[in-house]
């Protein structure tokens, strides 16, 4: 019974590590400095570097997760996996939701 038990728990953990999307990157600070790392393996994805950012959200339906971020006084966007998508050149910038995101230059 145990055993049943178990391998229940087990399936519903892998079930749900497998349908969680790329939200399991999460935001940490070192040394007041912004950064991101996968929450579930803790593995650093995102070296902290940024004054300020936001969450990780989806921009668009293809998927793609991306955050707002800032480097001193300038915003840009930056992908799941910490490559650069928008450069670093407006004075504000909102996440994404559906696919666009207001921008102050």
């Amino acid at each position: 019974m145990r055993t049943n038990q178990i391998c229940k728990i087990t399936f519903a953990l892998l079930f749900i590590a497998i349908n969680t999307n790329a939200q399991t990157v999460s935001q940490y600070y070192q040394n007041g400095k912004l950064g991101y790392k996968n929450s579930v393996t803790g593995q650093v994805i995102v070296a902290p570097r940024y004054s300020a950012g936001s969450n990780m959200t989806q921009s668009s339906g293809s998927g793609t997760y991306c955050a707002v971020v800032f480097e001193g006084n300038k915003a840009g966007y930056i992908n799941e996996r910490g490559e650069v998508i928008i450069p670093f050149t407006y004075d504000d910038g909102s996440v994404f939701s559906e696919g666009v995101a207001r921008v102050k230059s």
